[in-house]
């Protein structure tokens, strides 16, 4: 199995839909103990020879697609990782990734080197010295360059958390600098899902380890010469409603509902003193009016009111997206009662309209496994928790001094979950 395994990959390398399979067999066969050993020795100098070869040399193996097979190596190995894959593999994964240019080398690399990271963070910190360290350094650096083409940063936010989370030991003063590199990079990003990833940096670490990131945000400086928190909120709330996945978006509502309380009981100035800009209707006259003889102007905000704002709406959003399930997937039924064979059926059940958290890591990340068996906010439902977060907050003496700032809609939407009267 293992030879035909690698026949196939070395020979269909370029076909995607003949390379997941492989990676599917690799997945089996490397989570079998009385296979791993000979699938590493016959497949990592394979892949190894690919990774060292020059762009001249190559022909029609692409280094970024021996780096997608690396990956699923490593990551459904237990550590610690054999000696192939930290002597010969690591090393090889990381001079490729310095000298290449090609976006999809930088992006596969990234995930490569998070694998690695994830698995065995202190074989891989501690290789040859310490040059580990340096190597890791060297390829997150490059990948957070701002005059890079900004697709090579796809991924880097979550290669900065598996940093931050499995190995912030062996970082050091490099934290500081990786989370500086996140800011440059964020300033030049247009792309929703690069700014995402990037901002769920800090949602990760807002969520973890409060104290030191509001440290941070509030003594380095941002583009403007301001602290840098009034620059990373502003585009995180921003942003957040255009956020999609149900990870990605989990843990930034969480980790909002998290800075408000905190914020609320602490009175925190580094936090209470940020504002944000939010567009809202203004009369033209004083005149009956209809909408549109309303304008937009912007008013800046405490980022306490816009987070809680933001609250009220992930909840509507939530509770929009079960009924629009709910509603397809009665329609679903009705099309299966009454067969139309010239009928275009689309298939959009909930479980595809608002992708089940667990479905989401089988299918795109199995490194964030750990996360959902760890994370008590993974565990419950998101608009249970939101349910309650608000009617919690509703008993709290600030309550109304934050329901003043509510639009008509935001009151609306807000009265569904909590008993009061405006």
């Amino acid at each position: 199995m293992i030879p035909l395994t690698i026949a196939v990959f070395l020979k269909h390398h370029d076909d995607p839909f003949t390379l997941e399979l492989v990676q599917n067999l690799l997945k089996t066969l490397s989570q079998n103990t009385y296979c791993l050993q000979p699938l590493q020795e016959k497949l990592i100098p394979t892949i190894v020879s690919i990774l060292n070869l020059q762009r001249e040399q190559a022909g029609s193996f692409t280094p970024a697609t021996a780096l997608e097979v690396l990956q699923t190596l490593v990551v459904n190995c237990k550590p610690p990782l054999s000696d192939s894959l930290i002597e010969s593999a690591f090393p090889a994964m990381v001079h490729c990734i310095l000298r290449s240019d090609d976006p999809a080398v930088m992006q596969n690399g990234g995930e490569c080197l998070r694998a690695f990271v994830h698995v065995a963070p202190e074989q891989v910190f501690k290789y040859k010295n310490g040059e580990g360290l340096n190597y890791i350094m060297q390829v997150t650096t490059m990948l957070l360059n701002p005059t890079n083409n900004e697709t090579t940063a796809a991924f880097v936010g979550k290669l900065v958390i598996t940093l931050i989370t499995k190995a912030g030991n062996f970082l050091g003063e490099n934290i500081d600098l990786l989370l500086k590199g996140v800011i440059s990079k964020l300033q030049l990003v247009r792309a929703l899902n690069i700014a995402m990833s990037l901002l769920l940096t800090f949602a990760h670490l807002f969520l973890t380890q409060m104290e030191a990131v509001l440290n941070f945000l509030s003594t380095v400086p941002g583009p403007t010469g301001e602290p840098a928190m009034a620059f990373v909120f502003g585009n995180w709330l921003n942003r957040h409603a255009d956020f999609y996945g149900t990870y990605e978006r989990k843990v930034s509502i969480m980790a909002l509902c998290k800075i408000f309380e905190y914020g609320v009981t602490s009175k925190d100035i580094r936090i209470t003193s940020v504002t944000i800009k939010e567009p809202v209707k203004q009369a033209t006259s004083t005149k009956p009016r209809t909408r549109s003889q309303t304008v937009d102007q912007w008013v800046a905000i405490p980022i306490l009111v816009k987070i809680f704002k933001l609250i009220i709406g992930e909840l509507v959003y939530l509770q929009e997206y079960e009924l629009a399930g709910e509603e397809s997937d009665q329609e679903t039924e009705d099309e299966e009662e009454v067969p139309n064979p010239t009928a275009e059926v689309t298939v959009y059940q909930s479980g595809t309209l608002f992708n089940r958290y667990e479905e989401e890591i089988e299918n795109n990340d199995p490194l964030l496994e750990e996360l959902i068996r760890q994370e008590p906010m993974f565990q419950n439902s998101m608009e249970e928790n939101l349910t309650k977060f608000l009617q919690n907050f509703s008993r709290d003496e600030h309550f109304r001094e934050f329901t003043n700032h509510l639009n008509d809609d935001e009151k609306s939407a807000l009265q569904r979950y909590v008993e009061i009267n405006f």
